[in-house]
């Protein structure tokens, strides 16, 4: 199988990497953070920090963020579909 690294543990690093273990290579992620999520990540987003974009920006095809209402996110709530993507 090939193998390939990954720079980066936010949104654009963890659809690489899904795309990539979908078609069976070996993923190693690197981030210089302890934890996944680019700036979403609560070791690096400043307080209070919101994300002003449309519903689904940071969809993946299986697993929904449920954004259907408010048009604004605050950190903590677009960190937590990045972590659930993690576990699948």
């Amino acid at each position: 199988m090939p193998s390939v690294g990954i720079i980066g543990a936010g949104a654009a690093g963890l659809v690489a990497a899904k795309i990539l273990l979908d078609d069976n290579f070996i993923v190693t992620s690197f981030d210089r953070q302890n934890d996944i999520g680019g700036i979403w990540s609560k070791q690096y987003a400043y307080y209070d920090l919101h994300d002003q974009s449309s519903g689904g920006t940071l969809e993946f095809s299986d697993l929904h963020d449920g954004q259907a209402g408010p048009s604004t996110l605050s950190n903590e709530q677009r960190e937590e579909p990045l972590k659930s993507e993690r576990n699948n």
